[in-house]
């Protein structure tokens, strides 16, 4: 017990270091999301996905999500419509939702904007490690941020800038989910296989079901890296601090919901990974 309590103390040490003078992670906002990730309840096995809806945090391989589901089954369905704005209902038994690294998630909404070179100029600086640094020093233009941040990271419907949908917490997402509704994640770094996970325990692909042939796995590329000749001039990349800041700081309960869910091959229907 005293070991535990050491360790706590250490890693709180460490946070408190990490994260500066205590601006973040704010903490109203992590009372809220702190335990939503204990919540979830694995997708059994077998589950009609045409019943499930999908959760899509901006920039997580929603597209790919997205387009595999339609591919797979043939079908346009409104459950599974690419919209950020999905949410938890009562009324829905299920879900499937995309997973990312908050580090590289935020890196990939720096570069959303790069579409609008004028906003990047004034707002986001040269590169991401430029446009972290600002929230770090919470002055002048960081003072915006951060409250930009505070009026984005829980979720709302959004009517702006498309840049601000990669602002919202993923944990956010599973806001309102009860012990009777179950969901399944597809983890960007693991996107071939949690999806070949996703189909297979679904019992949509191979053999035969209710007597009539399966149809075979749609292989899905992720839809960034269909078009990745097209950002290569835009690929900055998080210093480790930086990043390390990102995660613990702005997004620490995505960081717990990634680490426990995509480390070590992902979620598997009725089968849960952890990591210690």
């Amino acid at each position: 017990m005293c070991l535990l309590l050491g360790l706590v103390l250490l890693w709180a040490l460490a946070m408190a270091d990490e994260c500066g003078d205590g601006r973040y992670p704010v903490s109203k906002v992590d009372s809220v999301l702190r335990g939503l990730a204990e919540k979830v309840v694995p997708l059994a096995t077998g589950t009609d996905l045409r019943r499930c809806v999908t959760l899509l945090p901006a920039g997580t391989g929603t597209e790919s999500l997205t387009e595999g589901l339609r591919r797979q089954f043939n079908e346009t369905r409104r459950n599974w419509a690419h919209s950020h704005d999905h949410r938890v209902s009562t009324k829905d038994p299920c879900y499937v939702m995309t997973l990312r690294d908050p580090s590289k998630r935020f890196e990939s909404g720096w570069r959303h904007p790069t579409r609008a070179p004028t906003t990047r100029r004034k707002m986001q600086g040269d590169d991401a490690n430029a446009f972290v640094d600002r929230f770090r020093r919470g002055k002048s233009k960081g003072g915006l941020l951060r409250r930009w941040y505070l009026d984005n990271v829980r979720y709302r419907e959004h009517r702006g800038h498309g840049w601000f949908r990669f602002w919202t917490a993923q944990t956010d997402y599973l806001s309102g989910l009860t012990a009777d509704q179950q969901i399944a994640f597809v983890c960007l770094e693991n996107f071939a296989h949690d999806w070949a996970n996703l189909i297979g325990n679904s019992g949509e692909n191979g053999g035969e079901k209710n007597g009539s042939a399966r149809a075979p796995l749609v292989v899905i590329p992720h839809s960034h890296a269909r078009r990745a000749s097209t950002h290569d001039a835009n690929r900055s990349t998080l210093s480790a601090d930086n990043a390390a800041f990102v995660r613990n700081c702005l997004y620490p309960w995505d960081t717990r919901l990634h680490d426990r869910i995509c480390k070590g091959g992902g979620f598997r229907g009725e089968e849960t990974t952890t990591t210690s």
